[in-house]
This record gives structure tokens, C-alpha cells and sequence, in this order.
């Protein structure tokens, strides 16, 4: 009989401390996510022709529109690298705690998220601290140029992960009985995966890129919290006891 107590109390422990992981996890989602939404209005606020990715930019317009919002861009930048670091870690412990049996695709949308998130450090970073300070330099055209470039293919890069992996997440979301935030957000992921697409082909939806992005932080928030909310009523029940 004490063994069969301690078995439990032991069992109990190992499911307060998933959840605690689950917890802090989902927090780090709804709180990066949070703050992708703050950098998508510094960046709305910005010229877009240095914000957004474009298939076709005018460099000296860019150049001049990147100096010009240099405080906004930076603002913005600095509150990403942040925020993706955020993400970054959130998205890699739910992955990790997703089995591959279970939930393969979830885990397979998380692991989309982390990749997105890295890569949008870079794109943050190139933002807030490299554009503006390159089209600062006199007669730096050609070098303002190469970096544009690589801050808009990243960009596309970024949402088309982002979107790919919201549609996975989202429609295993919507499987397990949240259909409305699920549909939404499988909505959400194929636009972005689709404006995404339209730059490679030359079609300038930069608008719509960002929108996209934006609109998928305020999903993921709105889940990270239903997720924390879940993990937090998680370690309350009784072992083998089922929520409501």
C-alpha cells in the first residue's frame, strides 16, 4: 500500500512538473507573440518601402525611407530580437513536449515557429540596427542595396515558415475541439504562406506580408494563453481524474 502512495505522490510530481513546462511555455509563446504585435506597428508606422519586403523596391527610395524611419525601425527591431528569442524558446520546449505519435504535426509546427522566429533575429536585427545605419553612410548605394535584398528575402522567407507552420498547429488545434481559433488560424497561415509565395513570382503584396504576420501574432497570443490557462488546471486535477 505505501509503495502504491509513493508510486503516486512520485507520478503526481512528474505531472506537476510537465505542466510547469507546458506552463511556462505556452507564457513564452503568448508573450513573444505579444511582442511581434508591438513590432508590427512600429514597422506599419515605418516607410514601407524599408519595412516591407518588396519583389522590385526603388533602392534610393528605400534608402532615403530607411534613414527617415530610423527611430521607428529601430524601436521595432529591437523589440523583435527580443521577441523571437521568446518565441524561439516557448516553441522548442512544446515541441519537445509533443510526442511524435500523438501530436506529430503540432510538433512538426513548432518546429516551424522556432525556425521562423530564428530567422526573423536576423531580419529584426537588420531592421533596427543595419538598414538605417547603411543608408546613413554617403555614397552607399550598391552596399544599402545588398543588404535590402537579403532583409526582404528573409522577410518572405520567415512568413512563408510562419504561415506553413500555423496551418499545422492551428488544424491540430481546431481537431482537438477549439474550431473557431483553429480555422482562423489555418485561415491566417495560408495567406501568409500565400502572399509569401507571390514575392518569389514578382507580385508585390508587402502589405498584405505584413498583415499576415500580424494577424498570426494575435492568434498565437490568444492561444499561448489558452495554453498556459490549460497547463495551470492541469496539476489540479487527481490522477486519472478528466476535465470538464
Amino acid at each position: 500500500m505505501e509503495m502504491l502512495i509513493g508510486q503516486g505522490e512520485v507520478a503526481l510530481r512528474d505531472d506537476q512538473a510537465r505542466a510547469s513546462a507546458d506552463f511556462w511555455a505556452a507564457v513564452a509563446i503568448a508573450a513573444g507573440a505579444a511582442g511581434v504585435i508591438a513590432t508590427s506597428a512600429f514597422y506599419g508606422l515605418s516607410p514601407p518601402q524599408a519595412a516591407l519586403p518588396m519583389p522590385d523596391p526603388m533602392m534610393a527610395q528605400a534608402s532615403d525611407a530607411a534613414a527617415t524611419g530610423a527611430a521607428l525601425l529601430k524601436a521595432g527591431g529591437t523589440i523583435g530580437i527580443v521577441s523571437d528569442v521568446v518565441l524561439v524558446i516557448g516553441a522548442l520546449v512544446l515541441m519537445a513536449r509533443r510526442t511524435a505519435s500523438e501530436d506529430g504535426l503540432e510538433r512538426l509546427g513548432w518546429a516551424g515557429i522556432a525556425v521562423s522566429a530564428l530567422v526573423f533575429i536576423t531580419v529584426d536585427a537588420m531592421a533596427g540596427y543595419v538598414l538605417p545605419e547603411v543608408a546613413a553612410i554617403p555614397h552607399s548605394g550598391a552596399a544599402f542595396a545588398g543588404f535590402k535584398r537579403l532583409f526582404d528575402v528573409l522577410f518572405v522567407l520567415g512568413t512563408l515558415t510562419f504561415g506553413a507552420a500555423m496551418m499545422a498547429i492551428f488544424w491540430n488545434a481546431r481537431r482537438n475541439g477549439a474550431r473557431i481559433l483553429g480555422t482562423i488560424g489555418c485561415l491566417a497561415g495560408i495567406l501568409a504562406t500565400v502572399v509569401s509565395c507571390a514575392y518569389f513570382v514578382g507580385v508585390n503584396l508587402a502589405q498584405a506580408i505584413g498583415i499576415s504576420v500580424a494577424v498570426g501574432s494575435v492568434l498565437f497570443t490568444l492561444l499561448g494563453v489558452q495554453l498556459a490557462m490549460r497547463a495551470a488546471n492541469g496539476p489540479a486535477l487527481a490522477p486519472g481524474a478528466s476535465s470538464p
